[in-house]
C-alpha cells in the first residue's frame, strides 16, 4: 500500500509537470528572458530529482527513511515549482535573483537531504553492533543453559539457571568493558565446559561466573 502511494505521488507530480509545460507554451510561449529559461530549467530539474528518489533509497532502508526521503523530494519540488511559477510571472530581465534564489533553494535541499543519509547511515551501523552485541550475549547464556542441562546437582543447575537469567535480563549497550567482560565470561564457561567432572574447579568458576555479570551488570548501568 505504501509503494502504490508513492507511485500515485509519483504520477500527481507527472501530472503537474505536465499541465505546467502545457501552460508555460500556451501563456508564456518561447520569447523569454533568461530569468523565465532558468526558473524553467529549475522546475524540471526538482522534477527528476523527485522521479530518481526510489534510486536514492537502500533496499534494506526502514519504512520510514523512505517516508521522509519521498515527502522531503515531493516538498522540495512544489517549493521549486512554486518559485518557478512566482519568477516565470515576474519575467524580470535580469536573471540574477532567480537564478540565486533557486540555487539556495536546491542547496538547502542537498544540505538536508545528506545530513538525513548520514544520520540514516549512522543509525543503521548502531543497529548493526546491538544486534551483533545481542547476539553475542545470547551466544553466552545458550552456552550456560546448555551446560546447566549436564548437571546433575539440582544447586548447581538452579544457580546456572539463574545466570542466564540474568544474562537474558540485561540489556545491549556496546563498549571496551562489555566487550571486555562477555570475553572473559566467554573464557570462564570454556574452562567450566572442560571442568564438569571436576567439582572444585566447576565450583570455582561458577563463582568467577556470578561476580563477572554482576560486574558487566553494573558496567551496563553505569554506562546507560
Amino acid at each position: 500500500m505504501k509503494t502504490k502511494g508513492r507511485i500515485i505521488d509519483v504520477i500527481l507530480a507527472s501530472i503537474l509537470i505536465v499541465a505546467f509545460n502545457v501552460l508555460f507554451f500556451l501563456l508564456v510561449g518561447t520569447d523569454n528572458p533568461l530569468s523565465v529559461w532558468i526558473s524553467y530549467g529549475f522546475v524540471h530539474a526538482a522534477w527528476i530529482v523527485l522521479l530518481c528518489t526510489p534510486a536514492m533509497l537502500n533496499r534494506g532502508d526502514h519504512p520510514a527513511v523512505r517516508a521522509a526521503l519521498y515527502a522531503q523530494t515531493i516538498i522540495y519540488f512544489l517549493i521549486e515549482l512554486a518559485a518557478g511559477c512566482v519568477f516565470i510571472y515576474l519575467r524580470q530581465e535580469s536573471y540574477t535573483l532567480a537564478l540565486l534564489v533557486q540555487v539556495a533553494l536546491f542547496a538547502v535541499f542537498m544540505i538536508i537531504i545528506l545530513a538525513n543519509a548520514r544520520a540514516n547511515v549512522d543509525t543503521a551501523q548502531k543497529e548493526a553492533v546491538r544486534v551483533a552485541d545481542k547476539k553475542q550475549a545470547t551466544q553466552i547464556a545458550m552456552r550456560i543453559k546448555m551446560l546447566s542441562m549436564k548437571m546433575n546437582d539440582p544447586e548447581t543447575r538452579k544457580q546456572m539457571l539463574a545466570s542466564y537469567d540474568r544474562l537474558m535480563r540485561t540489556a545491549v549497550k556496546n563498549s571496551p568493558e562489555v566487550e571486555q567482560l562477555n570475553a572473559e565470561i566467554d573464557g570462564v564457561i570454556t574452562t567450566m565446559e572442560g571442568a564438569v567432572a571436576d567439582q572444585n574447579t566447576f565450583t570455582r568458576c561458577l563463582g568467577e561466573l556470578n561476580a563477572l555479570i554482576s560486574q558487566r551488570e553494573e558496567t551496563l548501568k553505569f554506562n546507560h
